[in-house]
């Protein structure tokens, strides 16, 4: 970047930041690195746009093309893909315009939630990007620049009456830019921005260092959109009510006999440490895992049954009927270490389902009790 005003930490470097990002694999891992540990009830929203315009066949794409050819992205994207992390994608036709960049400049991005947290974005725009352009904007709009942790970070209060405010998420009213990597972190809390950068020095512990948030995304395998839903009450989201009595079910009688057989008993669902449900694309079709990472293999190989049954023969609340009409259908189901691993198809070839079934809590197979 040619402006100084991003280079006033220029001499405030990090060995230890420098090895992380060094060590980093996908876009998946890297956040994991930047995510504070002692954060509660962590939800990680990720997308991966630069798989999914090489799988739409528009790996070119950035906001340099027409708004037309843009808005075809999205809709094609809204058809045979999915995006769990979104930024200003429903401002497509004009956040270029307001701020130099848009989702199709992104290699990948993450929104991350939890208690006491606003959502706060990282983005990773492309190689090439001119990040001048975005500073002109902060400059232009009366942000203040601070430093935190090596980063230059844009400040500004909420002004509703302001015309661009419309034009992209609140969170951009709290912007760290970390030149090096070309990402973007976000959100409407200075605060949330001041704690991934301490994160990113070394200050704080990651979920990068911890084992069941490691082995989810391994599983995950470099997905193009995934929820990564981290901590031991995640199953607490869930109702293990698998709705049985569903109106002209596929299922069959013998299943759903195993099932209720299931219920009676009283048999325990353990609780796992974390969750990652995402999808990628093979063979011209979406595939999607869903991965549960337990404290031991002892209660995933005691779970893997249950969990089995619940996914193939329970039914959706939102939707009040089958999984496999609404959400899913496994493939294949497994233990692996100390993870279950369910290997499905998403209903209509649309990953989206498996999304939306995380937003609605609506999967009983992921309850404990």
């Amino acid at each position: 970047m040619k402006r100084t005003v991003l280079l006033l930490a220029v001499g405030v470097l990090f060995v230890g930041v420098v090895s992380r990002v060094a060590d980093a694999g996908s876009g998946l891992t890297r956040v994991t690195q930047l995510v504070p540990a002692h954060l509660q009830h962590i939800v990680i929203a990720y997308t991966d746009w630069e798989a999914i315009k090489a799988a739409i066949g528009a790996p070119w794409l950035t906001s340099q093309a027409s708004v037309d050819v843009r808005i075809a992205f999205a809709r094609r994207l809204m058809e045979d893909h999915a995006a769990a992390s979104a930024y200003g994608l429903t401002r497509l036709s004009v956040h270029a315009a307001a701020w130099g960049f848009d989702t199709t400049d992104l290699e990948w991005e993450a929104q991350i939630t939890a208690t006491g947290t606003p959502p706060t974005y990282l983005l990773k725009l492309r190689d090439g990007f001119d990040l001048e352009t975005l500073v002109d904007r902060f400059i232009e709009r009366g942000f203040t620049q601070t430093e935190s942790y090596g980063a230059a970070v844009f400040s500004r209060a909420f002004d509703p009456t302001e015309d661009w405010t419309s034009t992209t998420e609140i969170a951009i009213h709290n912007t760290a830019i970390l030149e090096d990597e070309k990402l973007l972190i976000l959100s409407s809390s200075f605060a949330a921005v001041d704690l991934l950068l301490a994160t990113r020095a070394g200050e704080l512990p990651s979920f990068y260092d911890d084992a069941s948030a490691a082995r989810t995304v391994e599983r995950l395998a470099e997905p193009f959109a995934a929820y990564l839903l981290l901590g031991e009450s995640t199953c607490l989201r869930f109702s293990p009510n698998p709705l049985l009595d569903l109106i002209g079910t596929p299922v069959g009688n013998s299943a759903l006999d195993d099932l209720r057989a299931w219920l009676d008993s009283g048999e325990p669902l353990h609780r796992y440490v974390a969750l990652g449900v995402g999808y990628r694309v093979e063979q011209d079709h979406p595939v999607g895992t869903i991965a549960f990472a337990y404290a031991s293999a002892e209660d995933a190989e005691h779970d893997l049954e249950p969990r089995r049954l619940l996914a193939g023969s329970g039914g959706s609340s939102h939707w009040e009927a089958p999984i496999a009409e609404t959400y899913f259908v496994i493939e294949n189901a497994q233990v692996d270490e100390s993870a279950i691993i369910l290997s499905v198809r998403p209903a209509n070839d649309q990953p989206r389902r498996l999304f939306l079934m995380v937003l609605y809590a609506d999967a009983p197979f992921a309850a404990c009790r």
